[in-house]
């Protein structure tokens, strides 16, 4: 892993205030986000100086990302997890930590983390920790290798 925690933030709406949080966090680097919404997406992209992609496969393509976290207010989490999961396999990329953020019931978040979702952030979690909890993460797989 590089010394900051290289971040792709998948979803624009809640996820865009992640986003600007990264961007202002030691220890973190905002490298792509990812979103349905073209206007959103190069607006995103030209405020914050990242690259926009518009589908997993092409977030997924990329060989520069540390974590994945999707930032879910829709609930749409237990639709969206899985194409995530499915994209990293074939990719090879099933180490690569994906984390969730939003509003998710507690029901879900057991069935996201059996899924594999590595750790479950509610609103207003500051940055800081989510860099840390992700490099623990990193550590354990790594240690597993």
């Amino acid at each position: 892993m590089a010394d900051a925690v290289r971040f792709a933030i998948v979803g624009l709406g809640m996820g865009r205030g992640r986003a600007d949080r990264c961007m202002e966090t030691e220890g973190a680097e905002l490298v792509a986000i990812c979103d349905l919404s073209e206007e959103r997406g190069t607006a995103a992209s030209g405020e914050l100086g990242v690259p926009w992609v518009r589908s997993y496969d092409e977030l997924l393509a990329r060989d520069d990302v540390d974590v994945i976290g999707l930032s879910i207010l829709s609930g749409a989490h237990m639709d969206l997890f899985p194409q995530i999961f499915d994209g990293l396999e074939l990719n090879e990329m099933q180490d690569v930590p994906v984390i969730a953020g939003g509003i998710i019931p507690e029901s879900d978040r057991i069935a996201l983390e059996e899924m594999g979702v590595s750790a479950i952030y509610g609103p207003g979690t500051p940055t800081t920790d989510i860099v840390e909890r992700v490099r623990e993460v990193a550590a354990e797989r790594q240690a597993s290798l």
